[in-house]
Formats: C-alpha cells, sequence, structure tokens
C-alpha cells in the first residue's frame, strides 16, 4: 500500500542519512527501476530499506542500493531473503578488502589482482559485486562451476548462494540494474 511505501522510504532516508528534498530523485530512480525490470516499485523499496544499513556502511549511493534491490527481486528472490543474503556478501567482501582474509579468492575469480579489486571495492562496491558475481560463471577460467567454487570459499548459507548464483547468472542484470 502506499502508506507501507511511504512508511519503508522513510526508513530508507533514515538509515541512509538521506536529505529530505531528494525524495524526489529516488522517487525517480525507483519508478525508472520498476518500469525497466520484472519487479515492483513497492518490491524495490522492501528491499532498498532491508539493504540500507549495509549498503551505507560499504559506500553504495541510495541509487544504487535500489539498483542491487532492483537485480534482486527481478530475480524473484524476497526481500527477506535477498536483503540478507546482500548484506552478508557486502559485509564479506568488506572484510576481505579490510582484512586481506579471501581477498585472493574474490579478486581471482573477478579476474583482476587483489590491488585492482580492492581498489574497485573501495571506489564502488557495487561494481565489485558485480565483477566477482560475473567472474563466477566463467568456469572455463576457473575450472569448476559456480557452486564448486562458493563451496571451496566455505559460502554455503543456502539464500546466500542462491542469491549469489542467481546474480551470476542472470546475463548481469546487476550492472543493467545500476
Amino acid at each position: 500500500s502506499a502508506h507501507d511505501a511511504a512508511s519503508n522510504l522513510a526508513k530508507f532516508a533514515t538509515v541512509v542519512r538521506m536529505d529530505q528534498g531528494d525524495f524526489d530523485r529516488i522517487g525517480s530512480v525507483i519508478v525508472d527501476l520498476g518500469n525497466n525490470f520484472a519487479t515492483t516499485e513497492a518490491d524495490i523499496v522492501e528491499m532498498g530499506t532491508r539493504l540500507a544499513s549495509t549498503g551505507e556502511l560499504t559506500g553504495l549511493s541510495e541509487a544504487q542500493i535500489m539498483a542491487l534491490s532492483t537485480a534482486l527481486s527481478s530475480l524473484g528472490i524476497e526481500a527477506e531473503a535477498g536483503g540478507s543474503a546482500a548484506s552478508k556478501i557486502l559485509k564479506s567482501l568488506q572484510l576481505a578488502v579490510e582484512t586481506g582474509k579471501g581477498l585472493e579468492d574474490y579478486a581471482s575469480i573477478a579476474n583482476m589482482s587483489q590491488d585492482a579489486f580492492k581498489k574497485m571495492f573501495k571506489s564502488d562496491a557495487l561494481k565489485a559485486l558485480s565483477a566477482f558475481t560475473k567472474g563466477l560463471n566463467d568456469t572455463e577460467r576457473n575450472g569448476k562451476s559456480a557452486v564448486a567454487i562458493l563451496d571451496d570459499m566455505e559460502i554455503r548459507e543456502v539464500r546466500l548462494s542462491n542469491a549469489i548464483l542467481s546474480l551470476a547468472s542472470s546475463d548481469d542484470i546487476l550492472t543493467d540494474a545500476a
């Protein structure tokens, strides 16, 4: 309902510290995404609200949070599962970038050096996530399936691995939405 959407947008704005004058801008982003992808504006906002905190912490803009929300909801992933999964993978990427633990795996899958992946994540975390998910499908280069790669990385939680695998096999929906 309109009340639920307004409430979710208000929560989103609070979490990402969005200026009240930017509601028309984010509203335009949401409508455009809803019109151009297989999802609804309500699903985008609900997912975006769930991703807001982690998105803010990892440096995503409001529009990028909504783009990630669009990609996930367009793939049929429910807001609760998608928000949780996307938050976990973004936190995992951030931790790898900050500590170096697991960075080699993420960078290798994205087909770049650790320094290049780290630099990309710091400047555009969504682009780094997209490079990682795209790289998962390069079975010729990787020598194994995306499922096996995630298992090797100990990414085995069903919701998390399903969301990552859906993004990986989506014909670049994440980049298109961004």
